[in-house]
């Protein structure tokens, strides 16, 4: 029978480089998939609905600290946030978004269908829901559902900066 004689050099990986290699490795996947998975989630009607709820009491709260008359545009499938701002005796109004990314316009997906009914009609330039600094904001109902299903997620506010959702 022979006899197997190992030399130092011939000695394989230690426990402690495998474990490095199968950290790094499960790594880099978990990267790749966070990176490319589909937003399935954040592309539902609750979903959105509670983002921008979310998004707009951080605004109501904003305009309160500041204090500030801030507003909320809705254009197509996006929104963004506007601050009226005195310029040479003028009022006007101001994208945020050149201030701060999270300020920045925040899209809609396409798959859903989204209705905002205001009392107060704003022109072109106007943002469709304004803050106030007393935290009164323009009352509006923002119906938000995906296409082909009748069930919506329904935002309201009222003018006293009541804040709610339902389902209808």
């Amino acid at each position: 029978m022979k006899e197997i004689v190992y030399s130092r050099n011939q000695r394989g990986f230690t426990l402690l480089e495998i474990v490095v290699v199968v950290f790094i490795v499960g790594l880099i996947a978990t990267i790749i998939t966070l990176r490319f998975r589909t937003p399935t989630y954040e592309a539902t009607p609750q979903a959105q609905a509670n983002q921008i709820l979310s998004f707009m009491q951080i605004v109501q709260e904003q305009a309160i600290i500041q204090p500030a008359i801030l507003g909320i545009k809705f254009m197509g499938q996006e929104y963004q946030v506007f601050q009226l701002v005195s310029d040479n005796n003028q009022k006007k109004w101001f994208s945020l978004s050149s201030k701060n990314k999270f300020w920045k316009a925040k899209k809609i997906p396409s798959s859903l269908i989204i209705h905002l009914n205001t009392q107060e009609h704003s022109d072109a330039f106007s943002p469709n829901i304004i803050f106030l600094p007393s935290g009164e904001l323009t009352p509006f109902e923002l119906q938000l559902k995906e296409k082909g299903d009748e069930r919506a997620y329904i935002i309201r506010g009222d003018e006293s900066g009541n804040l709610t959702i339902g389902v209808s």
